[in-house]
């Protein structure tokens, strides 16, 4: 499955019937349908038996991309999620707290046999890793290495910053080293640049959308979200503005002149040097753009 840019993931607990249903009409690109923290140790099974119904529903159906957040591949339950939840309407797998590439690869190897033995085309289903404490941190580039399901990394904060023993601040400068290193591993690795963490103050939208824009300066893209009210700030953040797509476009446009006169690098009217880096940025930009038509 070829999956589009995805700005936002928005959360649904995978036992509670009501949020299953209306998680798809939230606006997000994509859903993460939640059998992990969000589903109590007794609802466990009832809540994948409810995830598969509901995906199967989906079928069909367009709309936002369907993750499912499995647990821990350790815990005795990953596999029998995985059998039940890897469907022709799931695009990839959310997988929590992962800390070597041992860990991927074991379900690397259960996707597989899911996919053979529900009729989903081999390869397909993809994995999101989510990086959650130190020794998940510095083994991040064997995890991002080690399969070639691995479609992004996800940053888990809370329980990153109880893991390592850092006090958060307001401005998340604690954290900074670590999203950077998501960030460089990711490309290093040739996967998508990883997933910014949940924001979970509901009634502070200026502190989403700082958080989101920090991520995005840093080099993630997208975010997840537990509420639908999120995502509309989310999915502006890491769209291109009016501004940076006139921009990117004047960019190309004046690279395409001054390579029909023989040129190279040239200056633009304000003075900006444009090399082969900078277009390539622009033609990024204006590719994105392409994924998000303005309303």
């Amino acid at each position: 499955m070829k999956l589009p840019p995805l700005r936002s993931y928005l959360y649904a607990p995978g036992n509670n019937a009501r949020l299953l249903d209306k998680v798809f009409a939230g606006g997000a690109d994509a859903v993460t349908l939640d059998l992990e923290d969000a589903v109590p140790p007794a609802e466990k099974v009832r809540a994948r038996e409810m995830v598969a119904k509901t995906i199967n529903e989906r079928a069909g159906k367009a709309g936002s991309v369907i993750f499912v957040r499995i647990n821990h591949p350790s815990g005795g339950l990953a596999q029998d999620e995985i059998q039940a939840v890897v469907l022709p309407e799931v695009a990839g797998l959310r997988l929590p707290k992962i800390e070597d590439a041992d860990e991927v690869r074991q379900v690397a190897a259960w996707v597989e046999q899911a996919e053979q033995a529900n009729g989903v085309p081999l390869g397909s289903v993809v994995l999101i890793c989510t990086i959650e404490s130190a020794l998940g941190l510095m083994h991040a580039f064997e995890i991002a290495s080690a399969h070639p399901r691995v479609f992004a990394l996800g940053f888990g904060a809370a329980d990153f910053v109880s893991d390592a023993g850092i006090t958060p601040g307001p401005e998340g400068l604690e954290t900074l080293y670590a999203l950077s290193q998501l960030v460089v591993v990711s490309r290093a690795a040739g996967i998508r640049p990883p997933i910014d963490a949940v924001y979970r103050y509901l009634d502070n939208p200026a502190g989403l959308e700082k958080t989101a824009r920090q991520a995005r300066a840093l080099g993630f893209f997208g975010k997840s979200v537990i509420h639908p009210k999120q995502v509309e700030i989310v999915n502006a953040v890491f769209s291109p503005t009016e501004e940076e797509i006139e921009h990117a476009r004047k960019i190309v446009e004046l690279a395409q002149q001054a390579e029909m006169q023989g040129k190279g690098a040239v200056q633009n009217s304000s003075g900006e040097f444009i090399d082969v880096a900078v277009v390539r940025r622009a033609e990024g930009i204006l590719a994105l753009a392409a994924n998000f038509p303005k309303k």
